[in-house]
């Protein structure tokens, strides 16, 4: 990463083992809310960071792929790219993180958020956004932005 840029490093650069870890994520609604986790990816034709596993309280499983087949704009680009994670009971949850590949790049976790879950009148789901949380990776604390 370059000097002025931050994120969580699963597993962090030079450490190969362990890869799992957790984040502790506060949910501040008396709801549960949408969890969201951005993340750096990468694409079209350079694969740099792991497949990763995300287990939200054991109830919610997501594999992570960050690497796109398709270009914005036909070229290579490297930006963050939120992915939806479960629902999120009011209080702490824990955010289990399992690297499943060797890669380039540790896998980055750039923030995190909860938001209601609401609809429209057409039955759609409208996300808005409530709060940034902040990101608990054994014991050191980093604030999203």
């Amino acid at each position: 990463f370059h000097p002025g840029k931050w994120a969580l490093e699963m597993p962090p650069k030079g450490v190969h083992v362990p890869k799992k870890a957790w984040i502790e994520i506060t949910n501040p609604m008396d709801v549960a809310g949408a969890l969201f986790i951005n993340i750096m990816v990468v694409g079209p034709d350079k694969r740099q960071y792991p497949k990763t596993l995300f287990d939200l309280d054991g109830d919610s499983h997501v594999i992570v792929d960050p690497f796109m087949i398709v270009s914005p704009h036909g070229e290579f680009f490297h930006i963050t790219r939120q992915y939806f994670m479960g629902m999120a009971p009011p209080g702490n949850s824990i955010v289990h993180i399992e690297v499943l590949e060797e890669a380039e790049y540790p896998f980055r976790i750039t923030g995190t958020m909860v938001t209601p879950m609401e609809k429209d009148e057409l039955g759609q789901i409208i996300h808005l956004q409530e709060t940034i949380n902040k990101l608990s990776i054994n014991g050191g604390v980093m604030e999203g932005t």
